[in-house]
């Protein structure tokens, strides 16, 4: 599938537009220009125009497609949307609303126009030009085919200069009165048909990749290589701020226990060592067996220090002196350093050094800028034939009172270092291959995004990427006792009645309070050339949270005495006027509203 990316790319989000290609070409605004940054256009009043500086990029374009989206105000007099000299193209609206489109070539002007599509007043349409090569020019419509035209001659520059949008070369004929919003510029002949077949290619990648994986989620597939270029600048800018210059060089990072993201953490994998680890079980057998002045020497170069210093200069010079003429057989290439200072050459080993030849070698330098680069013992110091110090750095080294400085017996299981030329708020996982077999990532919620950046990532469907989800409650409404209602003291009666009067109503409790929103979960990006499985991914927003409980409603006042009551015999006691009864209690109130869930 070819690739066609932008050379020009305005975007008028900023206020006078800004190309935001990977040439970044400079703009100049000339003139009477609005610029409307939420719709991401700019307005032309007829007495000013924009002006994107030369490259050589443009000048040496053989096939392009030049798109441009606009509306012309009031169709009438002939009106310039956009000319070129070093990209030699032009197009422009005529007076009934044709749109034409052309090309200076060594035969002159060679055109294409729109024919019975003619554009209306105010109606915002995309154009595209498309040349291919010298030879045909086509012009598009929204997407649809509105002409061609097969070219005579060889594209030839009618000057030095840019792109002016929105008024001919000299900047005041022909001015524009409408508005413009996208133009881009690519560097191939690219039409709506090989944009469409782009898109279906996409498509058809994401669909044999949620096969492939076994992935019930939504998969999406860029087919905009520009939106892919953005995105991975950033991952460039990452990997740098990092020290690392190349995925592949970095080995495997194993994650074995449920590991936590928190928020600015940059874990990287060693790098890959192209020897074996150090066997310490022969070097503590050779310096147990051996006599004193070589067990010494085996510890220096098994475990070297500033007490070292001195026994690997001795025997490194003296074997060298000693040896001057014995043949050695080269290095292999995948053990030399990629940056060697210098070596002494050993000669014949000690007798207890033997055993170490299969413990310690050199593949590469001592100093390292980056921490990534720190070398392991058997990557400076190379008993196999006595002590051969590869890199020179290795003796001034262990005079630093740090034991930073001085060579590592094994490189790291990984790196782990706070980032501050990122985004706050980032964290950042780099390895040659990323095994999450049966464990687990779970990302702190105040991560805003966690990048995963790897050669392979190794899952299994018990492999997970998760969040914590803060959770929380929402308190209830306290009592209020302005809500009870009236109490009577003593007794009080209503007129003509023995009754006590009723106790005033409770006031109903007032709503809940509702419950907080759901946080967002963290965002994911994963930068992979393989994955063996896809982790289970786990990133739904939180759930509101629960609404609190309602406020109790008032209390019922307490009802007022009644009058005594009256008693009469009657072949027994019986009560004739009863006493008056309390008031009732009021309603609770309702419980409050859950809030809404993350994304």
């Amino acid at each position: 599938m070819p690739t066609a990316r932008s050379l020009v790319a305005l975007d008028f989000g900023f206020a006078d537009g800004t190309d935001v290609s990977r040439k970044a070409h400079a703009v100049r605004r000339i003139g009477m220009l609005e610029a409307d940054r939420t719709q991401r256009r700019m307005r032309f009043k007829g007495a000013g125009f924009l002006e994107v500086a030369s490259s050589e990029a443009l000048a040496e374009l053989a096939s392009f497609t030049v798109e441009v989206e606009f509306s012309v105000d009031r169709i009438g007099g002939p009106q310039q949307v956009l000319e070129g000299q070093a990209l030699p193209v032009s197009l422009r609206v005529e007076k009934d609303g044709t749109i034409v489109a052309a090309v200076q070539t060594t035969q002159g002007w060679e055109s294409v126009d729109s024919g019975a599509r003619k554009l209306a007043n105010q109606e915002r349409v995309t154009v595209r030009i498309v040349h291919d090569a010298g030879k045909s020019l086509r012009l598009e419509v929204d997407d649809r085919a509105a002409g061609t035209t097969q070219l005579k001659g060889a594209l030839r520059r009618t000057g030095s200069g840019g792109l002016l949008i929105g008024a001919k070369s000299e900047g005041k004929a022909q001015p524009l009165r409408g508005s413009v919003g996208q133009v881009r510029v690519r560097d191939g002949a690219v039409d709506a048909l090989a944009l469409a077949a782009r898109e279906r290619w996409a498509a058809d990648i994401a669909g044999r990749l949620k096969k492939h994986l076994r992935f019930d989620g939504k998969i999406y597939v860029e087919p905009d290589p520009d939106a892919v270029d953005h995105r991975f600048d950033t991952i460039k800018g990452i990997l740098r701020a990092a020290g690392v210059q190349d995925v592949s060089q970095l080995a495997t990072l194993r994650i074995d226990r449920r590991t936590v993201v928190p928020p600015n953490m940059l874990l990287i994998a060693p790098r890959k060592v192209s020897v074996p680890p150090i066997d310490w079980g022969t070097v503590a057998g050779t310096i147990a067996t051996a006599e004193v002045a070589s067990a010494v020497l085996a510890t220096a170069a098994a475990l070297p220090n500033r007490n070292s210093r001195a026994a690997l200069q001795k025997a490194a010079g003296a074997s060298a002196a000693s040896d001057t003429n014995v043949a050695r057989a080269p290095i292999a290439a995948s053990e030399k350093a990629p940056r060697l200072a210098s070596a002494a050459h050993a000669g014949s080993p000690p007798a207890a050094l033997g055993a170490l030849a299969s413990a310690l070698r050199s593949t590469t330098g001592l100093r390292r800028i980056a921490v990534l680069e720190r070398p392991t013992l058997r990557e400076v110091v190379r008993p196999a034939r006595g002590i051969e110090i590869v890199d020179a750095d290795l003796l001034p080294a262990l005079e630093s009172d740090r034991p930073a400085d001085w060579p590592a017996q094994s490189m790291p299981i990984y790196s782990l270092l706070s980032l501050v030329t990122i985004p706050i708020n980032t964290s950042v996982i780099i390895a040659g291959t990323l095994d999450l077999t049966n464990q687990q990532l779970v990302i702190e919620p105040n991560v805003e995004t966690l990048y995963i950046i790897a050669e392979e990532i190794v899952g299994t469907p018990q492999a997970a990427i998760t969040w914590r989800r803060p959770g929380g409650s929402t308190p209830a409404m306290a009592d209020d006792p302005a809500k009870n209602g009236r109490s009577y003291s003593g007794v009080h009666t209503a007129e003509g009645s023995r009754n006590g009067l009723r106790g005033g109503d409770g006031l109903d409790g007032a709503p809940g309070i509702a419950g907080a929103n759901g946080i967002d979960a963290p965002n994911l990006e994963i930068w992979a050339k393989r994955l063996t499985a896809m982790p289970d991914i786990d990133l739904a927003g939180e759930n509101g949270i629960k609404g609190g409980r309602g406020q109790r409603g008032g209390r019922g006042g307490n009802g007022a005495r009644g009058a005594g009551g009256e008693w009469w015999w009657f072949f027994g006691v019986h009560c004739w006027k009863s006493p008056g009864h309390g008031g009732n209690g009021g309603d609770g109130g309702d419980g409050g509203r859950g809030g809404p869930g993350g994304d």
